[in-house]
């Protein structure tokens, strides 16, 4: 083969192999790229009436392909309530409002990927840092028998968790739980309703039943 005709099969060559990496670049992921968005928090309860904390800052944490972690440099967040009745979000900053009683979630997108969609509740009553325990009776006189306990406020049920005595069963969440005591020592017994509010914090709630 002549030196010319090698030269060109030389240069096929090189082109077909330029067009193959341009062809398979979209198969590979590039380390820096984002693999996810972390929001904190990741769900939360807010009250309309709450003057002490009444808004909730939210964050966004990217990781890249590679595991190592990211920074935002541009932010963008929306939420399902597109009516603004349940609560808003600020666009740039991330910043919930509460307006009204009810359920919606909150997105965002962080170097253009969009992370999932995080829940966020709003309640009407005030958590505060202690909640109101009703009961349908404060003395056991036979068992086994059934005690109905209402939370005040009314809080959803992912947040709120019970705490009952030893010998007792649960049925119900939420805000109302039926206790049944079934062999429950005679003496006081005490339930307990813990809510976990934004942050991790807790409110606590405690009723005494006396058990003749």
């Amino acid at each position: 083969m002549s030196q010319r005709g090698a030269a060109v099969l030389a240069l096929i060559g090189l082109v077909a192999v330029a067009g193959l990496l341009i062809g398979c670049n979209g198969f590979f992921v590039s380390p820096n790229s984002l693999a996810s968005i972390t929001v904190t928090p990741t769900t939360a309860v807010l009250s309309t009436a709450d003057t002490s904390s009444p808004t909730l800052q939210m964050s966004a944490s990217p990781t890249l392909v590679s595991g190592g972690s990211s920074t935002c440099t541009s932010e963008t967040w929306t939420t399902s309530d597109t009516t603004g009745s349940i609560l808003t979000v600020d666009s740039s900053t991330g910043l919930v409002t509460p307006v009204g009683g009810g359920s919606a979630t909150v997105t965002v997108k962080c170097n253009g990927t969009s992370s999932a969609a995080v829940p966020i509740d709003v309640i009407t009553g005030t958590i505060g840092t202690t909640l109101t325990l009703n009961t349908s009776t404060t003395t056991v006189l036979s068992l086994p028998t059934t005690v109905t306990v209402t939370l005040t406020p009314s809080i959803p049920v992912q947040y709120v968790t019970w705490s009952i005595p030893s010998g007792s069963s649960i049925s119900g969440s939420g805000s109302t739980a039926s206790i049944q005591f079934l062999t429950v020592a005679v003496g006081t017994a005490t339930i307990t309703a813990t809510v976990t509010t934004n942050g991790g914090a807790t409110a606590t709630g405690t009723v005494s039943i006396n058990v003749l």
